[in-house]
């Protein structure tokens, strides 16, 4: 549990708060109680959708990256060539923001991209 808070401060900032408990809706871990650890179900990456950073901007003390996600039946899936230009199904935008204590930076927000 602690490893897994320090790891949430660390990529969502200071004031993420984790909640140890399994979440209500289906999810990919689980919360065990009694050992105090939490249990993710492994999962293959030959079947997810592949990030895909297209721009970063910078807006007052945060950069927004605009994120597009590609398909795993996309022909430039898994092809880190020039020549292959990804065409992504979504599109999120993600706010990283610095630590002022520590120089990090983290996840402020992740939104529908606009």
């Amino acid at each position: 549990l602690g490893e897994v808070d320090s790891a949430s401060k660390a990529l969502f900032g200071p004031d993420c708060t984790l909640q140890a408990r399994t979440p209500a809706e289906e999810t990919f871990f689980t919360f065990d109680s009694a050992d105090n650890q939490f249990h993710v179900a492994p999962f293959s990456t030959q079947t997810s959708y592949q990030p895909y950073t297209e721009s970063v901007r910078k807006s007052g003390d945060s950069e927004i990256l605009r994120v597009g996600y590609v398909s795993p039946a996309d022909d430039s899936y898994g092809n880190k060539s020039a020549e292959a230009k990804p065409a992504p199904v979504k599109y999120m935008e993600y706010v990283v923001k610095t630590n002022p204590q520590t120089g990090e930076h983290y996840i402020s927000a992740i939104r529908m991209a606009q």
